[in-house]
Order: C-alpha cells, then sequence, then structure tokens
C-alpha cells in the first residue's frame, strides 16, 4: 500500500509542476489514451517475452513556449517473465511518470513530437513481494489530426526499468484536445496566415452593413397581426465592390418567437446600393402574459453570400416595446373585435344561462333584440357589475386622440372584477356570447 501511495504522490507531485499553465489563457489540455505492444532488448531478450499494455496522459504546454509540453501521466503493463514455460503468472507493471515533449508541425494536419520522461514503476506478481524502483525512457511520437479536436496517435518508444529491463514498444491511440490546441500535436503550434487574407480585405468582400432600423410598439392582443405585416424596418447597404448575392434578413426575439422569421425572399445587393426591408414576426401567444409594458431585446440578422462563395452575417440587437395585452389605439375602432374571446369556457357558461332566459322570455312576443338586450342587462346586474368611469383613461377622450393608447378589459376579466372602465366592454361581452 505504501508503494502505491507513493506513485500517486509522484503523479501529484507532476500535475502541480504543470499547474502554472493551467491557468493561463489560451493554454490547452490534450488527454491521450494508447495500447500496444513492448520487447525486450539485449540479453533481457533471453529472459522476458515481453508483453501488452495501455498508457493514460495529459500535455500541458508552457506559458510563453507554446511548442513545449509537460506531460504526466499513468501506465498499465503485463509482462512474462520467463521465455519458457515454466507455470509463473505474469509480471504487472504499474507506473506513474512525467516528461517533457516538443512538438514540430510537419503539415497541416500532420506533426511529430520528441518526448523524454522518467518516474517510478510498481513490479508485482501473485505469490511474490513487489518492488518499486525508477525508469526512465524517451521516444518519437506522430499525431494526424481526424476531425476537430480528435486526433490519431502513433507512438515508438524506448524505455530503462532500473533493476528489471529494457524494452522498446510501438503503441497507438487517440487523443482529445480541449482549449484550442491542434490536435495533431500535444502542443500548440503558430497557425499559419493564410495568403489570400490580404486579397481578400482589399476586395472588400463581406461588408454589408445595418444602416438603420426602426422598431413598432408591439400591441399583445394583436400578436397574429405581425406575421404578415410590419413590427418595423431596417435599412442595409452594401459598400463593398463586389455584389452581395442572396440576402435574407430575420428578426427574432427570444422570449416570444419559437424560431427567427425570415423577413423576405433572397435578393441581391449591388455595390454601393441600399436597401430597406420590412421586419416581420411571428409571436406565441406567450406574449399574451404580459400583464405590464415591458421592453425586450430583438435581433435582426443580415445573412448573405460574397462574391467568392463565402458565407457572411451581420447582427444587430435592438430594444422592443411591448404593450400590455390590454393596450390598443382608437385609429381604427374595429380593433375592438380582438377583444371578443366567444370561446373562453367562462364565456361560454355565462353564455348558456342567458340563453335558457332568453328561450324562456319568446313568450312575451316581443323583438329579439329588445328580448336580448333586456336579459343581457339583468344578467349583468345579477353580476353586480358596474362601469366606473376614469377620467384618465374615458373612453369619449381616448377615442379622440389616434395615437392614445387605451386598456380595454377581455370578457373574462370584467366578469371576474365585476366592472368596467370602458363602455365598449359591454359590448365586448354581449358580442363574446353572441348575441
Amino acid at each position: 500500500m505504501k508503494k502505491v501511495r507513493a506513485l500517486l504522490f509522484v503523479f501529484s507531485l507532476a500535475l502541480l509542476c504543470a499547474f502554472p499553465s493551467i491557468g493561463q489563457e489560451k493554454a490547452p489540455l490534450v488527454f491521450s489514451l494508447s495500447a500496444g505492444t513492448g520487447l525486450p532488448l539485449g540479453i533481457d531478450a533471453a529472459i522476458f517475452k515481453g508483453g501488452q499494455g495501455a498508457r493514460l496522459e495529459g500535455s500541458i504546454p508552457f506559458v510563453g513556449f507554446p511548442r513545449l509540453a509537460i506531460v504526466p501521466g499513468f501506465s498499465w503493463f503485463l509482462l512474462n517473465p520467463l521465455k519458457y514455460d515454466t507455470g509463473l503468472d505474469d509480471l504487472t507493471l504499474i507506473e506513474a511518470h512525467s516528461g517533457l515533449e516538443a512538438g514540430v508541425q510537419l503539415f497541416d494536419r500532420l506533426a511529430v513530437n520528441l518526448f523524454g520522461e522518467g518516474g517510478w514503476y510498481l513490479a508485482t506478481m501473485a505469490g511474490s513481494d513487489s518492488a518499486m524502483n525508477p525508469y526512465v525512457g524517451g521516444g518519437l511520437d506522430l499525431g494526424y489530426q481526424i476531425a476537430g479536436p480528435l486526433s490519431g496517435r502513433l507512438v515508438g518508444a524506448w524505455r530503462n526499468y532500473l533493476g528489471l529491463y529494457s524494452e522498446v514498444s510501438i503503441m497507438g491511440g487517440i487523443s482529445l484536445a480541449f482549449g484550442g490546441s491542434d490536435p495533431a500535436t500535444r502542443t500548440v503550434l503558430l497557425p499559419k496566415k493564410p495568403k489570400s487574407l490580404p486579397q481578400i480585405a482589399s476586395a472588400g468582400i463581406g461588408s454589408i452593413k445595418i444602416s438603420s432600423s426602426e422598431l413598432k410598439p408591439v400591441f399583445p392582443i394583436f400578436y397574429k397581426f405581425y406575421d404578415t405585416n410590419p413590427v418595423g424596418t431596417v435599412t442595409i447597404s452594401n459598400p463593398a465592390k463586389d455584389l452581395a448575392k442572396n440576402v435574407t434578413v430575420e428578426f427574432f426575439v427570444k422570449q416570444f418567437m419559437d424560431n427567427p422569421k425570415t423577413c423576405t425572399e433572397a435578393f441581391d445587393l449591388e455595390a454601393g446600393a441600399q436597401k430597406t426591408v420590412d421586419l416581420k414576426a411571428l409571436f406565441t401567444d406567450s406574449i399574451l402574459t404580459v400583464s405590464e409594458g415591458t421592453k425586450v431585446s430583438a435581433n435582426v440578422t443580415v445573412k448573405w453570400d460574397t462574391a467568392d462563395g463565402r458565407q457572411e452575417s451581420q447582427q444587430s440587437v435592438q430594444t422592443l416595446t411591448i404593450y400590455n395585452r390590454n393596450a390598443l389605439t382608437w385609429d381604427d375602432d374595429r380593433r375592438a373585435a380582438a377583444f371578443v374571446t366567444s370561446k373562453d369556457p367562462e364565456i361560454l357558461r355565462f353564455a348558456r344561462n342567458i340563453m335558457n332566459v332568453l328561450t324562456d322570455t319568446k313568450r312575451f312576443n316581443l323583438p329579439q333584440g329588445f328580448l336580448a338586450g333586456m336579459v343581457m342587462h339583468e344578467a349583468l346586474a345579477d353580476y353586480r357589475i358596474q362601469y366606473i368611469k376614469d377620467p384618465s383613461t374615458a373612453y369619449e377622450i381616448k377615442s379622440k386622440d389616434a395615437a392614445a393608447v387605451d386598456f380595454l378589459q377581455f370578457p373574462r376579466q370584467t366578469l371576474d372584477y365585476r366592472g368596467v372602465t370602458a363602455t365598449i366592454s359591454l359590448p365586448c361581452i354581449a358580442r363574446s356570447c353572441r348575441l
């Protein structure tokens, strides 16, 4: 147990040595897992058969020296100690090590690393005492980037387990990079500067600008209206020297939309030209939960294809005002029809009671409209609904100002509150009851 603790101490010490590099900006971590076989060298080949094993390692580059990294790790190896069949169990080697590694990038995806390492190994065999000694080694590591942070590895190494034997080994495995390193090498390599970059910059490609935008306040009660009618406009310009192809404009309000709304069909924008596009929005019914006016962020995104086939985008974040769900203006009094909720369960229950009474009154041989009005009046009286005049929001005042924002109750709210502040609310109840 003491020897196992000693191995853990060696590994912990290696991590502490690497710790100053971990917290630095752009210091990546690369984890490698490999497996393979080892063959004894020299006179050891007459005694040992060799064996198989696996290694788990991490790699952290030194700050300021991105091509140099410290590599701590663990390994496990199963070794047949005798070349001849003696019936003895295999010898198990467990090691903890740390080393230095220097990398060079050969091609875009291929890199080579030269490393040296040292540590302690624990040798155990069933029925025998265990022993622990130091070991040293080094070798060559080839890495090939497969995709993204994943790469394949081929490692050739020499190791001398002091007091036991020496070997050469060949192993294969994979590496996974975290934090922006090139996964083909376990060190950070300086990126190659694209040769075409100066030409792209001088051509002025990919420079569509959002010149200006204007968003109107949103009335939640008309949320379906904005799917086909503009909530605002945006003006875009193309100051570049090339044609911008397949230009599209998207509008998105995260809180009240499921997906961005494409506001126009794709069009081309000539160099030096500008265009104004209507912004539209497909709001969800969650916008009807807004009981107090609020402001939210709205994203306007312009996408286009450049002359050389690249896809570019430009985004602008705007402030959108959303009124409360009861808000409307009286520039068109037909808008009050939006507050008619004939399928509301509470209104349906209220309407059925009225219809039952109205059926009984037909025997009086009076006009149907007169009877309906009389029954509605009595029903509202039984509900103790009162008209409360609010001088600041009176209908006769608000209706004369087309731009003034008024407050209109839903029929359910009128029944719940037992009072109205606008005479227009009562016809909404009657229409909801289909009278």
